[in-house]
């Protein structure tokens, strides 16, 4: 399922993310989530540990 518009997991799209996020490391840009599936604030924990992880950090946020 191509992304478009939809909100997808971003488990769903993991390698983009840990790609995207390699070509930022060591420039002092951070990441952050600003829309998470369905607008559901019940996602956003599992949201956050998959962009840290994709990040190749751990759930505390240390590499």
């Amino acid at each position: 399922m191509a992304a478009g518009n939809s909100r997808l997991p971003l488990a769903d799209r993991r390698d983009l993310w840990a790609a995207a996020l390699a070509l930022l490391e060591g420039r002092g840009v951070e990441a952050l989530l600003e829309f998470v599936p369905g607008d559901d604030p019940a996602v956003l924990t599992r949201e956050a540990a998959t962009l840290r992880c994709a990040a190749g950090r751990t759930p505390s946020g240390r590499p």
